[in-house]
């Protein structure tokens, strides 16, 4: 195993934006099957939500690691409600942390205890998302 996360590939697949009343959505993932990564807007209260594809019982919290080339930085999740089958953590629009995942070297890695390091590339689509949330 490598031990830096930034060295290792990025999961194979895409993003892809999608329009939505209360504000944008970002799936990265393969194109067949389930989003590996989820990113929602939720403009009118001015959060973004990040749900990563993957199992938690219902009730129990855990940690999501956000790490990007020069920032990284642990948020509560839990099991979506929104979403069955995700693990979500809520961020505000405006947390730094966005901005270091938009500047990130190529990728940022998302981390959940007991799921696979997810790294995914930080393309336009992840940028939109913030920016609009924004706004």
């Amino acid at each position: 195993p490598i031990a830096n996360w930034e060295d290792r590939r990025a999961a194979p697949g895409d993003w892809v934006y999608r329009p939505e009343p209360r504000g944008g959505l970002a799936l990265f993932g393969r194109h067949q099957g389930p989003a590996d990564l989820v990113v929602a807007c939720d403009r009118p209260s001015g959060r973004i939500l990040l749900s990563r594809f993957g199992l938690m019982p219902s009730g129990l919290a855990a940690q999501m690691i956000v790490r990007a080339t020069d920032a990284s930085r642990s948020y509560p999740a839990q099991a979506s409600m929104a979403l069955p089958g995700y693990i979500s953590a809520e961020l505000a629009a405006k947390d730094p942390m966005l901005d270091a995942m938009v500047h990130s070297r190529g990728a940022f890695l998302i981390s959940v205890a007991g799921t696979e390091d997810l790294i995914v590339p930080a393309w336009a689509e992840f940028a939109r998302i913030v920016e609009e949330c924004r706004r």
